[in-house]
């Protein structure tokens, strides 16, 4: 085994309590959810503690609550952030987010959820790609102090049909990034039909640090 540093990591996303720890030694992170094939949906509370006591690497924790939109009103978010509560008591330092209201990012719902789970960092999902202003609602997310990562397409389908826009989205948190307090900084996660057979190309085309996806490792 080579002792060279890789370029990138990897974050496996899976719906699969087995598939999360036989697969665990080979990627850098793990998104858990429930129901992938619906975009992710929060997952069961025995599997969330059962991966908590087992796995060694870093364990995100989507909540969603349907998904057919990324809409949600205040009985939606209530039950939402009971979830969160509930896995952050389990030691679940780690969470997947997202809401769009009027096609932009719903701060008014991020920031709460972000204070209901605080000290947690979140990772703020593809809710964003439906964002009108991707790039300028990626800007305000660094008002948010635990708000660590976002993962996005670059608004397309797939990665490297939004290649262009991810790595304007990489080139702004880089200088952002370089100008905060105390080395606060937010992590552009590509994803979008990223397999281990595209990410060579994914990679050249994108220079991510990190690549999401259900099929990136065989």
């Amino acid at each position: 085994m080579s002792d060279q540093t890789p370029p990138f990591k990897l974050e496996f996303c899976t719906d699969n309590f087995a598939e999360a720890m036989i697969r665990s030694d080979r990627v850098d992170q793990i998104e858990f959810c429930d129901q992938l094939n619906q975009g992710g949906l929060t997952p069961k509370y025995e599997d969330v503690k059962c991966l908590v006591g087992y796995l060694k690497i870093p364990l995100k924790i989507m909540i969603r609550l349907r998904s057919e939109d990324f809409l949600f009103d205040r009985k939606d978010f209530s039950e939402m952030a009971n979830q969160a509560v509930q896995f952050r008591e389990l030691g679940v330092s780690k969470f997947v987010f997202g809401a769009i209201r009027n096609g932009r990012l719903d701060f008014g719902l991020i920031e709460e959820f972000c204070k209901a789970v605080f000290p947690a960092t979140v990772c703020i999902h593809k809710a964003i790609d439906r964002s009108e202003q991707i790039l300028l609602d990626l800007q305000r997310l660094y008002a948010i102090p635990n708000v660590n990562e976002v993962l996005t397409s670059g608004g397309q389908a797939t990665a490297l049909e939004g290649a262009p826009l991810l790595k304007k989205m990489i080139e702004l948190t880089d200088l952002l990034n370089s100008h905060q307090p105390h080395g606060r900084r937010i992590v552009i996660i590509a994803a979008g039909k990223i397999t281990r057979q595209n990410l060579s190309e994914c990679h050249k085309q994108i220079a991510a640090s990190l690549y999401h996806g259900r099929m990136i490792i065989e």
